[in-house]
């Protein structure tokens, strides 16, 4: 379960940092 949920909070924050870079 530890595995998913830090593939879940990494892929958060990879989606994330994208958008703001995509939106800069």
């Amino acid at each position: 379960m530890v595995g998913i949920e830090s593939w879940l909070i990494t892929s958060t924050n990879y989606e994330g940092e994208l958008k703001y870079r995509v939106g800069s």
